[in-house]
């Protein structure tokens, strides 16, 4: 922390130094913004022969202090206890990003890209830097990088964080051009220390300490405004376990590979290496757009740098878009053939063709119809969701959503229909052996809302029906829910209480069933500030799945500092 201080120090210093002193005539010197939230969570649960409590406190501080151009972001946060899952909790975080001009300084918990395949999406605590001068654009970071080696299995609000390792990583970043006009070569390293750590242990777990090395390039071109090419190419090496012995390599492009970077990588039996990498060009104009797109990901690619990678598989796609009617009607559509066994080491190879067809149609100014459907996975992202009451990382495959909509009303009141059917296909994304990833999620649902404007109350109506397919447990749920809400006009006293009811079955046969109840309270405290209270219930009982009962508080404050005080 020392260190992070002192580069910190010196860094406001030259920039504070090499400020022109033009800027200090030009309106504002000094500028500041910042909200404050605290929060706190108790839980009690019985389920099946034992009763278990927890509780959660949350602490966030966010704002810009903007000193003569020079503008810092700041984020404090602090969480501890089992009650807000995610994929790194519990923990505590600090970051900013103070920039000046083209340089921006990272310190704390931070994120930077690189490419789609390299470093994406992942955190890291420690400092980076990213200095564009021109037409130069140079990046570079040094830090620890949260591994995903847990188990996220929870009943309700409870989850289980398996931590094994601390993995150091370091990155660099350099290119040449704009925004739109670029060319980046880059460097990504991440290793997991275990020297304080017994090594027999290792290898009697399923997360053995691993490395990884890619390098890239990345480069986007614009031509006349509207002709875009694009490509992102990488290698990556990883090592999956740094203290198996070394054997031979089963691949020959592995081979080949690991001679040129062994002197930068562990490099053993467990050593795998692998390309990933697209090529796109586009045409875009107001009223339409069309594209081609070839993408390659090699089987067992993998960077520490992202989340999760959907890997074995070519694909080549052709996308357009319309925008007709003052953009009334948007349609999106991608079409092409994706093939996998790409070493062809596995006994069958797939040749599937894949589609995605997105559309938002505004039949009036009242209604319309939102409908996506998608037979393939368009991007390399994660997701968290509930999965008969368990939270798992999860990848979407396809999906299927169908969403009419219809709003109407007057100064008095306001309606709202909304129906809804929405079906994935889902791939267990958690690092954990489980015998079957593969599984689906559908839900239908009909919502209708009510707003009376004068007296500030309403209700709304939700009525759904769910199935969960996953690990070979088939459960369906069907009820509906009832909220009532209603905000006084003297005191500013918001006041929300919800009930749900759902019958459970498994298969065919009927398995329990589900009720809850939430009251939710917000109270104003002053222009800037308010106090929400919360309380729940649930019971659930069940045959195939867990049962418990659940009784939950909680209290968050928000406030907002600086703000200026409401003219009457």
């Amino acid at each position: 922390m020392k260190i992070i201080g002192i580069i910190f120090l010196i860094f406001v210093r030259v920039v504070l130094f090499s400020q022109d002193i033009s800027t200090f005539r030009k309106g504002s010197l000094f500028d500041k913004s910042a909200s404050l939230s605290l929060g706190y969570q108790a839980n009690t649960q019985e389920r099946d022969t034992q009763r278990v409590g927890s509780n959660t406190f949350f602490a966030s501080l966010r704002g810009t202090l903007s000193m003569a151009g020079i503008q810092m972001p700041l984020n404090l946060t602090y969480r501890s206890g089992q009650l807000a899952g995610g994929f790194d909790n519990p923990f505590i975080r600090f970051g900013v990003s103070p920039s000046y001009k083209w340089v921006k300084l990272h310190l704390g918990h931070r994120q930077m890209h690189f490419s789609n395949y390299s470093f994406n999406g992942m955190t890291f605590r420690g400092v980076g830097l990213e200095v564009n001068p021109g037409i130069l654009r140079l990046a570079g970071f040094k830090g620890y990088l949260q591994t995903p080696n847990y188990i996220q299995d929870s009943l309700a609000a409870y989850a289980n964080l398996v931590q094994k390792f601390q993995r150091d990583a370091y990155g660099v970043k350099l290119g040449i051009g704009n925004n739109n006009n670029f060319l980046d070569i880059y460097f990504f390293k991440a290793k997991d220390k275990f020297d304080s750590v017994n090594k027999g242990e290792f290898f009697r777990t399923i997360f053995p300490p691993a490395e990884n090395l890619v390098i890239g390039s990345k480069g986007s071109l614009n031509i006349f405004k509207a002709l875009h090419i694009e490509y992102n190419l990488d290698l990556s090496t990883v090592t999956n376990n740094q203290l198996s012995r070394f054997d031979t390599i089963q691949y020959e492009t592995s081979k080949k590979i690991i001679d040129i970077v062994d002197g930068f990588i562990t490099t053993n039996n467990t050593t795998r290496s692998g390309l990933a990498y697209d090529g796109s060009i586009n045409y875009k104009k107001r009223i339409f757009n069309i594209g081609v797109k070839y993408r390659q990901i090699d089987q067992n690619y993998k960077s520490f740098g992202m989340h999760y990678t959907l890997d074995d598989i070519t694909q080549t796609t052709i996308n357009t878009g319309l925008r007709l009617f003052k953009s009334k009607l948007n349609v999106n559509a991608t079409y092409g053939v994706q093939r996998n066994n790409i070493n062809q080491i596995k006994r069958n190879t797939s040749l599937r063709k894949v589609y995605n067809i997105s559309t938002n149609i505004m039949i009036s100014k009242t209604g319309g119809i939102n409908a996506t459907i998608s037979n393939f996975a368009l991007d390399q992202r994660p997701g968290l969701t509930a999965i008969n009451d368990t939270f798992r990382l999860i990848q979407q495959t396809s999906v299927i959503t169908i969403s009419p909509y219809l709003r109407w009303g007057n100064t008095t009141l306001h309606h709202g229909i909304i129906a809804s059917f929405n079906k994935n296909q889902v791939v267990d994304a958690s690092p954990v052996i489980v015998s079957n990833r593969e599984g689906s999620t559908q839900i239908i649902s009909l919502s209708y809302t009510l707003d009376h404007k004068k007296s500030k109350s309403g209700f709304n109506l939700h009525l759904t029906q769910s199935n969960d397919k996953f690990n070979g447990i088939d459960l369906s749920r069907t009820g509906g829910s009832l909220g009532l809400r209603k905000t006084f006009e003297k005191s500013k006293l918001s006041l929300n209480v919800t009930g749900s009811y759902q019958k459970l079955r498994n298969e065919l046969t009927d398995d329990g069933q589900v009720f809850s109840a939430t009251l939710f309270v917000v109270l104003p405290v002053s222009n800037a500030g308010n106090l929400n209270l919360r309380t729940g219930f649930i019971d659930k009982s069940s045959v195939a799945t867990r049962s418990f009962k659940e009784i939950n508080i909680g209290c968050n404050f928000n406030y907002s500092f600086f703000t200026k005080k409401k003219k009457s």
